[in-house]
């Protein structure tokens, strides 16, 4: 509690690792002690996935399924229903942001891409994109600390008129 104290927004980016029940445990606790750790006029942030919609990681495309093709994706569910769950119970809002590719100084994928760039040109396709940078989810954040967004289930894109934008996915 001392520790979350001044918090206008706690997000939680964690990703438990182990077997499926220790995982789901994992998950489980820490999103009950933050919410109730939390101060009461703060906002809960989970940090999710677009494989909570259910595809497969081949998909093509993000698509809605009634069940999960991943356990990494049921579990994205899992935290997400807790989260919800928890934000009813405590009274807090709660924000779900779906992420897509994240891109930044700490992140695999990016550390993977730099590596197989050479000096030929590549293409960078002008549009939405599900691809996002870690400023990209501070902004978000920052707008959901200014209660520009309503709680819910988002996917977060980039946009060309938008540094960030949510687009709302409630169901």
């Amino acid at each position: 509690q001392k520790l979350l104290e001044g918090a206008d927004v706690v997000a939680d980016f964690s990703l438990p690792a182990g077997p499926t029940w220790e995982v789901r445990q994992r998950i489980k606790t820490l999103v009950q002690n933050i919410l109730f750790a939390m101060p009461r006029r703060a906002k809960f942030v989970y940090a999710s996935s677009e494989m909570a919609y259910g595809m497969r990681y081949t998909d093509a495309c993000v698509k809605n399924r009634l069940w999960s093709r991943t356990s990494y994706g049921a579990m994205k569910r899992f935290g997400e229903r807790l989260a919800f769950r928890g934000g009813r119970a405590t009274g807090h809002e709660v924000f779900a942001l779906r992420l897509g590719q994240v891109h930044g100084d700490i992140q695999n994928v990016s550390r993977l891409f730099k590596k197989s760039l050479n000096s030929e040109a590549i293409l960078v396709p002008d549009g939405p994109s599900d691809t996002v940078f870690t400023y990209t989810i501070a902004q978000a954040l920052y707008n959901i600390g200014m209660a520009r967004e309503t709680p819910g289930r988002y996917t977060v894109v980039r946009s060309e008129e938008h540094t960030s934008e949510l687009q709302s996915r409630q169901y």
